[in-house]
């Protein structure tokens, strides 16, 4: 599993730039990021390197920080994969919270950042079916 912290941050001009300096000054690198956005505030969903130093960074300086474990499952290049994964979830009742691709790892294929109902299921099902897993 990989951990991923969600960073609640004002949706204004330079919120998102500010935790992106205050990390790169740091020099823990963004492996990944998803932002969701409303009215009011984004979600920035971050993987980095360095997660828990990260953490307490971000949280010092005043942010709500959220640590989540994820899976991270290697992609095949191929039509229909996804949706082959997907389909093994739904066959066990999984619930699939939301989802983004990366590269990680200097890897040439993509990841897939899933974040589900109940991870160490989700987990069994991609071991017992032959979906690789990354790990950070």
């Amino acid at each position: 599993m990989i951990l991923q912290l969600s960073i609640f941050v004002e949706n204004q001009v330079g919120s998102l730039a500010k935790v992106t300096k205050m990390l790169g000054d740091a020099s823990i690198n963004i492996r990944a990021i998803s932002v969701y956005d409303t009215p009011d505030f984004s979600i920035l969903r971050l993987i980095l390197d360095d997660a828990l130093r990260a953490e307490n960074l971000l949280r010092d300086s005043g942010f709500t920080v959220k640590v989540t474990n994820v899976l991270g499952l290697q992609l095949v290049d191929e039509p229909g994969y996804l949706s082959k994964v997907l389909s093994l979830f739904v066959e066990k009742d999984l619930s699939v919270n939301y989802i983004y691709s990366c590269i990680l790892n200097d890897s040439k294929q993509p990841i897939l950042v899933v974040n589900v109902a109940e991870t160490l299921m989700a987990k069994k099902i991609c071991e017992e079916n032959g979906i690789d897993m990354v790990c950070e």
